[in-house]
């Protein structure tokens, strides 16, 4: 790799961790109102015990949204993806999950920064992507600035996760607001068969 292209990648590692890092100190109070029994009410559609499958789509705030694929094991992706990004570290793996969102108003809407998807497993402990990060990785949230209506947009999510929540990972929906609805609960199980619909 030739050296300029290298600097950029080092600039552009460097400046999404300052980004970052930034995002999490103007959100840490809200951070804090997380709770998984509390704030994350179940909808009527799913629960944490009874997720919605891969494949399965549920609203959420004037979307659609359904889980696309996972890759419980992303570190290589990750990697790959810009050379100057951190490893998991011991006993973590880079957990990735392809995300489908249509927006179902009939409005211009702009997913970030509100919209947020965060996991949780058997631990009993939420990842957020901007805490819980993995660096910089393919096709981001933060690149999907508005989606027009009735458009479909896809983009990868991506959590620093403890290696022994891989096999039990349900993904949930938060919009960092204090009156935020009930969530929709999503299976990152690959395994997760989705449900037929007629």
């Amino acid at each position: 790799m030739h050296a300029p292209v290298r600097t950029r990648m080092a600039i552009e590692a460097t400046a999404l961790r300052v980004c970052l890092s930034l995002a999490v100190l103007l959100l840490a109070p809200l951070v804090g109102v997380i709770e998984i029994e509390g704030r994350a009410q179940s909808s009527e559609e799913s629960t944490r015990e009874a997720p919605l499958a891969v494949g399965d789509a549920g609203l959420f705030q004037g979307y659609e949204i359904s889980v696309v694929s996972v890759t419980p094991n992303a570190n290589q992706i990750v990697a790959e993806e810009n050379p100057f990004n951190d490893p998991p570290g011991t006993g973590h793996q880079f957990f990735m999950t392809r995300v489908s969102i249509t927006n179902t108003t009939s409005e211009l809407q702009h997913p970030t920064p509100l919209l947020v998807f965060l996991a949780v497993g058997d631990l009993d402990f939420a990842y957020l992507p901007f805490r819980e990060r993995c660096g910089v990785y393919p096709d981001q949230l933060i690149g999907v600035r508005e989606i027009a209506s009735g458009e479909t947009v896809e983009f990868n999510v991506c959590w620093n996760i403890d290696s022994r929540d891989q096999d039990s990972l349900v993904m949930f929906l938060d919009t960092m607001t204090h009156d935020a609805p009930s969530t929709v609960w999503y299976s990152l199980q690959s395994t997760a068969t989705p449900t037929a619909h007629s």
